[in-house]
């Protein structure tokens, strides 16, 4: 399933794409053109083949960048 995590602002939509992706997370920032302006957001997707711990972590990692 593909989950959407809308974050509004494509600045800062990229910024976390950028940060998750350093932390070893593939995910897909969306911005418009792509999407209408102010629903730009993160995609991602789980797949079988991630752990329980994988999906948490990313979970986790994800709720303290936006904290930021």
């Amino acid at each position: 399933p593909i989950v959407a995590v809308l974050v509004g602002d494509p600045v800062r939509t990229m910024e976390l794409d950028r940060a998750l992706w350093e932390r070893g997370y593939l995910v897909q920032g969306l911005r418009p053109p792509t999407v209408e302006p102010g629903t730009s957001r993160l995609r991602l997707v789980a797949g079988a083949a991630h752990s329980e711990a994988e999906i948490e972590g990313v979970a986790a990692t994800l709720t303290e960048l936006l904290a930021v």
